[in-house]
Formats: structure tokens, sequence, C-alpha cells
């Protein structure tokens, strides 16, 4: 099963901070746009709805977004809530 999470989150610079917390753990730049944790994929940017007008865009929440075939929900949440620490 395929499936694809998201952490909304308050403002752009927090969604920035915790992804760059998050790659930092994983021996990542704090500069990456994504990075692989345990068997998932994870990445920042602007949550747009698939209805969004164009107009919407640019007023665009963030989010930071996980994808994984292998882990349950739970699981995700722990990763999320530790910045992926301790996981391989």
């Amino acid at each position: 099963m395929n499936y694809t999470k998201k952490y909304e989150q308050v403002s752009k610079s927090a969604a920035k901070s915790k992804f760059a917390r998050m790659a930092s753990a994983r021996g990542r730049s704090s500069s990456v746009t994504s990075f692989e944790c345990g068997f998932s994929t994870w990445w920042w940017g602007k949550d747009i709805d698939d209805n969004a007008s164009p107009f919407d865009i640019d007023n665009a929440d963030y989010a930071i977004f996980v994808s994984t075939n292998y882990h349950v929900e739970s699981t995700l949440d722990d990763m999320y809530k530790t910045n992926c620490k301790g996981w391989n």
C-alpha cells in the first residue's frame, strides 16, 4: 500500500525549520528538498488543494509530507515527533 501523509505547519518558516531538523538528524544538509528515512520519503512545500484556483496557490499554507509503502501511520508519526532520530 503506497500512501502520502501531510503534517500541516503554522508557517513557511516553521515548516522549513522542522524539515531542516529532520534532515539534519538523517545526516543531510538543511538545504535539501527531500530525504529518505526508514523506507519513506519526506519533503516540504506548499499545501495546495487539487481544486485550488491559481489565485489560492500564492496564499497556500505549508506542510511537511511523507510518502511510504512500508510504514504504518503511527510509525510515521513517531518519525515526525522525533525528527527521524534513531530511524534507519
